[in-house]
């Protein structure tokens, strides 16, 4: 216990001592870097509290700053992550000024192309530097009737040529004023290959078929609804490897997660931009208050050495600091948070100190101490590895072959000589006692189709570099395993968003192909009554599969019930009508909430006026309301029966007679009639 004392004494009089010693943290670059980023958001004047965070790793340091205003009357929040250099990889605002109203589709709001013309202009102010080579593209095809918003997809290119894993996303608000959140990743300081020396595709395709290729194998898919499987051809080799560019040989390159360079030249022309070492006069009380704060604390820097120099710690030479971050609580106290590790004694160290005092808050240490030998050779792992298979496999064993013996067997199921690799068998052996250490098995109770007539591997590799997009790419590399940035932008062959495109080896088509809500361009509505509610509509995504719309044709009730629950059931994405689609979903929730009762459903009948008042009205909550009685005199001659409905769509304008009094309720709707209810609808 005295020995206990006494460590805790010396602990806390180390601390004590260090911190009249150590030196005052640097704020400069903190200023510098708080300038470039506020000459782009603009003012915040209208916040109170301000605050700053910066986290270094692997020798890449981000700056996170927020601004905050919480007051009885409104909240507003604004978040900005930035490098040194001024590379702005995050933003987000928020303002809550008043109660709206949220949820109701609308077709009054800006088009696509529109969004995107000020999404340019308000994502290249927040990073001018990058405008000529981030390229800023619509994420969806279609608009959505619900969104608040506009959503872009982000995508960086040298010389026309994209650049791999320097994406991110962005979105606009629904007047296109406001930025509301940003993400990129970008690779600084990269040195790119010549594409002018780059190899013919058609050279790069015929190297990756010789050196990587495809398989032939099965795979599961779903027809009606019912588990299948088929054949298709795959990649060889999926991941870190590639057809390199340059030379039309296999690379892979060498990757880090984090990579992002300081950028010496922008660093520069920080510099020059911001007084060094001086307090900047345009700061707002809030962010002066928080340099102030910072300008006090003990330096990162100070802070490792006493750390280290504190024995009981244990954080000797053999430690390497992996990362450390500064960090706010919220109550106006800062600490760092500081991870080591080693490889001899293995471990890791993790501590949590007081950035102002030096306090010691927190500390975990993990250890590899299992001080078993292993007493089981590799071959003596892989024959009881086999042998528990057997043993503990039914008949089934027989479908499976043995593909791999590291650290145990593992099995995958074949089927007309090729393989079916989500059925497996996985066998684990302890190597110290030589047990069973992990049984696993998976077997799918389906049928195989023959191979029968299916397509060559080079015809299914040819379909591959048609169908997945195989085309140039850069690849942010190190030049060598022992740089802590990526420098190199690696030129490479490669399938678009590096994915695997499985081709059917029955038809050579893709195995996956996107289904998207556009709409083809009718070519039987120029000049049709309904013409432009039609078009707005599919701009929307709702509308009809077939490039013929047939506006006269009859409309069913199924058909109807999925364009109500698509505005009423907040299915934003659109929908596409066609024969073959699942009309179920839509009548569940239409069920669910009164809209259609199950006496009334009669999917392929013929859908009437009367039942599309009915239907409409339950959709907006009305129903019961419109089905008060002694409360609407009808505005048709015609109309007797709901009313009620009747009265409530005439005067909301969504539904109408034919001017002379009548309504006609039981005349069957057209599909141009139809559309012109929902866009009457929205319109309004």
């Amino acid at each position: 216990m005295k020995k206990f004392l006494s460590v805790c004494l010396v602990l806390v009089m180390l601390f004590a001592y260090a911190v009249p010693m150590a030196a005052e943290k640097d704020t400069s670059e903190l200023e510098q870097v708080l300038s470039l980023v506020r000459a782009r958001i603009g003012s915040t004047e209208q916040y109170e509290e301000f605050h700053s965070s910066v986290d270094t790793y692997r020798g890449r340091t981000v700056y996170m700053f927020n601004w905050e205003t919480n007051t009885d009357e409104n909240y507003a929040q604004m978040e900005v992550s930035t490098t040194p250099s001024g590379i702005i990889e995050s933003y987000y605002t928020y303002t809550r000024t008043e109660e709206k109203e949220s949820g109701k589709p609308s077709i009054h709001r800006p088009s696509k192309e529109e969004a995107l013309v000020a999404a340019k202009g308000l994502i290249h102010r927040l990073n001018p530097a990058l405008e000529n080579n981030l390229i800023v593209e619509n994420d969806s095809e279609t608009e959505s009737l619900f969104d608040d918003g506009f959503s872009f997809r982000l995508q960086r290119y040298e010389n026309g040529i994209p650049v791999q894993g320097n994406t991110g996303y962005a979105r606009v608000s629904r007047d296109l004023t406001t930025l509301q959140s940003f993400n990129l990743t970008w690779n600084e300081n990269l040195t790119f290959d010549d594409e002018k020396s780059a190899i013919s595709l058609e050279t790069a395709q015929e190297s990756y078929k010789e050196k990587l290729g495809v398989y032939l194998h099965y795979v599961s898919d779903y027809e009606n609804g019912e588990q299948i499987v088929v054949p298709v051809y795959s990649l060889n080799k999926t991941g870190n490897v590639y057809i390199h560019a340059l030379t039309g040989e296999t690379v892979s390159p060498i990757l880090r997660s984090s990579n992002v360079q300081f950028n010496a030249a922008m660093k520069e022309e920080m510099t020059t931009d911001s007084a060094a070492g001086a307090l900047r006069q345009d700061f707002s009380e809030a962010e002066l208050k928080n340099i102030q704060e910072v300008s006090g604390l003990i330096s990162e820097t100070d802070m490792e050495e006493t750390l280290r120099g504190i024995e009981t710690l244990g954080i000797g030479k053999s430690y390497i600091k992996n990362s450390h971050a500064l960090n706010h609580n919220g109550k106006d106290e800062y600490f760092y948070r500081f991870s080591f590790s080693s490889k001899e004694p293995t471990g890791e160290i993790n501590v949590t100190v007081n950035a102002k005092t030096g306090a010691l808050m927190n500390y975990y240490r993990y250890a590899n101490d299992y001080n078993k030998e292993d007493t089981v050779t590799a071959e003596q792992t892989k024959a009881l590895a086999q042998e528990a298979a057997k043993a503990l496999t039914d008949e089934r064993f027989s479908e499976y072959q043995l593909t791999e013996t590291q650290e145990g067997a593992t099995y995958v199921r074949h089927a007309n000589g090729i393989p079916f690799e989500e059925n497996s068998i996985h066998v684990g052996i302890n190597k110290k006692d030589g047990k069973l250490d992990r049984y696993t098995i998976s077997y799918t109770d389906v049928e195989f189709p023959p191979l029968d007539g299916i397509v060559t591997m080079d015809e299914a590799a040819n379909a591959m570099f048609d169908l997945g997009g195989y085309a140039l790419v850069f690849i942010p590399a190190l030049s060598d395993a022992e740089k802590t940035a990526a420098d190199l932008g690696t030129l490479v062959y490669a399938f678009l968003d590096n994915t695997n495109p499985h081709i059917k080896a029955a038809t050579g088509t893709l195995l996956y192909e996107n289904e998207t809500n556009v709409l083809p361009t009718y070519t039987d509505i120029a000049g049709h009554y309904a013409e432009e509610a039609i078009r707005t509509l599919a701009r929307f995504g709702v509308g009809f599969k077939e490039e013929t719309l047939r506006p006269d044709d009859i409309i069913t009730q199924k058909e109807f019930m999925a364009l109500l629950m698509t505005v009423f059931g907040s299915y934003g994405g659109g929908v596409i009508l066609s024969e073959s689609m699942d009309y179920e979903s839509y009548y569940r929730v239409a069920k669910n909430r009164s809209i259609v009762y199950s006496d009334e459903v009669a999917e392929d009948a013929p859908l009437t006026r009367e039942k599309a008042a009915v239907f409409i009205v339950r959709s907006l909550g009305y129903g019961e309301v419109a089905d008060l009685p002694g409360i609407y005199a009808s505005p048709f001659v015609d109309v007797t029966e709901n009313i009620g409905a009747i009265s409530i769509l005439y005067a909301m304008h969504i539904m109408n007679g034919d001017g002379m009094g009548c309504f006609y309720p039981y005349e069957e709707m057209t599909r141009a009639q139809a559309l012109t209810l929902i866009y009457n609808y929205l319109a309004n």
